[in-house]
């Protein structure tokens, strides 16, 4: 039993993906919520909603440390198809020698 019997005798090929994966875009915005001040939803919000370079040529990355699940719930409510919300639980090694 032949595996190109499909194929009318001629050699097998591949089948032919149309786009299989959407492009990369170009920038990748990254956007850490540590140490915020207040300034998470505007800085989101202007990356998401009021850029003028052209939205499918960068994606938005926002890392959080998920200390403040309200806060991440409204950011990644802000977000669009490409963008990605990383969780990076730290812990502040930089204090250890301040006691």
């Amino acid at each position: 039993m032949s595996l190109n019997h499909c194929n009318h005798g001629g050699p097998l090929q591949p089948p032919t993906l149309v786009n299989p994966h959407p492009p990369l875009p170009e920038v990748s915005v990254i956007i850490p919520l540590l140490d915020h001040r207040g300034l998470a939803i505007e800085c989101v919000e202007s990356w998401v909603r009021e850029q003028t370079y052209p939205r499918e040529c960068f994606e938005v990355i926002v890392v959080t440390d998920g200390s403040d699940p309200a806060l991440d719930t409204r950011v990644k409510s802000l977000l669009e198809r490409q963008d990605r919300m990383i969780k990076h639980a730290t812990t502040n090694l930089f204090l250890l020698g301040s006691s």
